[in-house]
């Protein structure tokens, strides 16, 4: 059993390696992954195609990968999964459908205490918004964001809050206001980071 996993992760570099047919040989090979292997398999594939500009692909790909460890009963893999699919929506600028896709993902990670997800995903929302000319929008969601960072007394929340506010604040040109929420910002990630050592 050792040897024909073996094998099958020696697959998967090769297949990595060989360009164009590494989707085709993946796609093929994914099924007959277990657990942590099938997991990578599943980010490798979708990262490639993302890569190839197929977000379409890459988003069935990643609700695959969101099905597979929901049935493994893994919390972490599927935490990186929905965030996998969040990055996608976000880079790929595919705008309407993160605004309709983030309320879920950000109600699963909030369910899961998975912070720094959840609070990541609700700033690429209001980031949709600021990039869009809903400025005003976007600054209500800062300031929401804040409120529930303060609440959950959560740091890095404060700070992604706070640095977003900054954004809105010097896109209307209330350069003191940016500056004020900036400072607040390295702030909240200054205590963060004493707080980790």
């Amino acid at each position: 059993m050792r040897i024909i996993r073996l094998a099958i992760i020696l697959l998967c570099g090769i297949c990595l390696q060989m360009g164009a047919s590494t989707i085709d040989s993946l796609r093929q090979v994914v099924p007959t992954l277990k657990g942590n292997e099938r997991s990578k398999a599943y980010m490798k594939l979708s990262q490639l195609l993302s890569s190839e500009e197929n977000p379409q692909a890459a988003l069935d790909c990643l609700d695959e990968w969101i099905a597979f460890e929901q049935g493994e009963h893994n919390i972490e893999g599927e935490g990186k999964a929905r965030w996998s699919k969040v990055a996608v929506l976000t880079n790929c600028a595919m705008d309407s459908m993160l605004l309709k896709e983030a309320p879920e993902q950000m109600a699963w990670f909030k369910k899961h205490r998975q912070w720094n997800r959840y609070y990541d995903t609700w700033d690429s929302k209001a980031c949709v918004y600021m990039y869009s000319s809903r400025i005003q929008t976007a600054l209500r969601e800062a300031q929401d964001m804040l409120e529930d960072a303060q609440k959950n007394d959560d740091n890095f929340g404060k700070a992604a809050a706070y640095q977003l506010m900054g954004v809105v604040y010097e896109s209307m040109g209330q350069y003191d206001q940016a500056v004020d929420v900036f400072r607040e910002c390295i702030k909240q990630l200054k205590q963060r980071e004493s707080e980790v050592e």
